[in-house]
């Protein structure tokens, strides 16, 4: 049991590390690609308001993006920018929601089940292991 929470632990800090990676650049991307949009003061004060709560700098930007991976509600984030910003970000929601809320979680979720699976059937094989003895 003990390994088997060890490697556990080891699975989950790996995880964090990669997720919050791919969190951080994704964050600084849309921070710095919508700033033009946001002192630009021709665009919909509204719109401008609403980007900067979301987006203005690295911690909303990083907190809108944890949101987004692990909230799924990724639509109430992406539709505003796409409709309302450019059709363009379309394709950077397109790419993060497909690699990083589907396929990252997924493969960190089967990495997390494989390894807790192999340590349990460790310990299984050492317990019977005992009896036998």
């Amino acid at each position: 049991l003990i390994t088997t929470m060890a490697y556990c632990v080891a699975s989950t800090c790996w995880s964090m590390v990669i997720l919050i990676v791919f969190q951080v650049m994704a964050s600084i991307f849309m921070c710095q690609s919508l700033h033009f949009f946001i002192v630009d003061e021709s665009n919909n004060e509204d719109t401008r308001r609403w980007v900067y709560d979301m987006y203005g700098d690295g911690a909303k930007s990083f907190w809108t993006i944890f949101e987004l991976t692990f909230s799924g509600c990724w639509p109430n984030y992406a539709r505003r920018i796409i409709e309302e910003v450019s059709p363009l970000y379309s394709l950077f929601y397109f790419v993060y929601v497909y690699i990083v809320v589907f396929v990252i979680i997924r493969i960190v979720a089967a990495l997390f089940t494989k390894e807790t699976f192999g340590a349990a059937s460790q310990d299984t094989e050492m317990m019977v292991r005992a009896r036998l003895l």
